[in-house]
């Protein structure tokens, strides 16, 4: 059994709070997850060579395959950077009882 975590960089806890609670509201996501971020470090703007320095956080949040596309167009809806970071990662041999628990969450048609 596969599921899909989908990782956001934010820029505060409460984007991420907004986006995550968009996203449970619409049933594409069954649990989301705000996690503090140390530091970043990034060239902004693109192409220069100006070291910026941030914080922010970062959002993850469980969902199945079907429902990513979805998701991501969501969030880089709500999202207030141009270029948001959104990934994904595969999470293999989910146990059963939360992956039961985890379809009974998420909307039934993607």
């Amino acid at each position: 059994m596969t599921i899909k975590q989908i990782i956001v960089s934010c820029n505060s806890t409460a984007e991420a709070a907004k986006i995550g609670q968009a996203l449970l509201k619409l049933r594409f996501v069954a649990c989301i997850d705000v996690l503090p971020k140390t530091s970043s470090m990034y060239y902004w703007p693109p192409k220069k060579k100006k070291l910026s320095k941030g914080k922010g956080v970062i959002l993850t949040a469980m969902t199945l395959p079907r429902h990513v596309a979805k998701a991501k167009l969501l969030i880089v809806k709500k999202h207030s950077d141009k270029v948001p970071f959104i990934g994904t990662i595969d999470i293999h041999d989910v146990s059963h009882n939360y992956y039961h628990w985890l379809t009974g969450e998420l909307r039934d048609h993607a």
